[in-house]
């Protein structure tokens, strides 16, 4: 079996343990970039069941350059890609059945349960009106299904990064260096080439522990600095050459407020621009700090 498991791994080497813990045995091999100050060796050298491969890279290093990172360090034909505050399921490697069945599947995420116990997900379609990227479902989703060997794969243009990916697309289009919302820059780029598939299949569900409780202003200054989100909003805008990005519905992701179903519809009603400026505004002041 031809997989890798990638991470990254940023001051919270307690959750990439709890990671390496839930590896299954048929994946041999796992990749992490390290970017601390200084290497966990005590964690690295712990007895592992599989090939443990570490790369360092400079303190804080921006996650895109992390992720870039990976695609050129692996040299299987599939990895999952994951954050490390997730814990893979029993049945990840569904996401693998799912994957090898169609040559023109690019990736497959699973859906993610916040904290343990909260369900989520913000997969969605891409669409692209009037020079604004509009973030949305309008296809019913049983429309979107497909069912391979009784595993249900719903077809979405951008899915998380707890996904398998086929390590031949980044061929076509990987992750820009220079960009910050590297994740939307991705799907977008493969979105214009339309020349792989990508899905979820909620059967799959990782267990997920964002949030960085042990020092939250060191969570605001490395990974929410209004600063740095400002610049690349700005960056992502222009390499597109799009006006703004506005959110109207993403599958399975019931707290998110940019997609509140009141909001969704008067946001519908709006001229683009008003729409795309609260949302925004929303990011900037709601999830970003100075």
């Amino acid at each position: 079996m031809s997989i890798t498991l990638a991470t990254i791994n940023f001051l919270r080497s307690d959750r990439t343990r709890n990671l390496l813990m839930s590896v299954p045995k048929e994946i041999k091999k796992v990749l992490i970039i390290d970017n601390n100050k200084e290497l966990d060796q005590k964690l690295y050298d712990e007895s592992w069941d599989f090939n443990l491969e570490v790369i360092k890279v400079p303190f804080n290093t921006p996650e895109q350059v992390c992720k870039l990172k990976i695609v050129e360090n692996i040299n299987t034909k599939y990895f999952v890609l994951v954050d490390n505050d997730m814990v893979l399921p029993n049945n990840v490697l569904d996401l693998y059945t799912i994957i090898k069945s169609d040559y023109k599947i690019g990736g497959v995420s699973g859906i993610l349960l916040d904290h343990g116990y909260k369900p989520c997900c913000g997969a969605h379609d891409i669409f692209i009106e009037d020079g604004y990227l509009i973030r949305d479902i309008r296809e019913k989703i049983p429309n979107k299904i497909r069912r391979i060997n009784n595993l249900v794969f719903i077809k979405f243009d951008f899915i998380p990064h707890a996904a398998i990916f086929r390590k031949k697309i980044f061929e076509d289009y990987t992750y820009d260096p220079k960009m910050y919302f590297e994740h939307i820059d991705f799907f977008l780029g493969h979105w214009y080439l339309k020349k792989w598939i990508f899905g979820i299949c909620p059967h799959v569900i990782f267990q997920h522990y964002p949030g960085w409780e042990i020092d939250k202003e060191m969570y605001a200054t490395f990974r929410r600095n209004k600063n740095v989100f400002r610049e690349g909003y700005k960056n992502l805008l222009k390499k597109w050459k799009l006006k703004g990005v506005i959110w109207r519905k993403l599958y399975f992701c019931p707290d998110e407020i940019l997609v509140n179903p009141i909001l969704s519809r008067i946001k519908k009603n709006l001229p683009k621009f008003v729409a795309s400026w609260i949302d925004y505004k929303i990011l900037d002041f709601a999830y970003y700090k100075k």
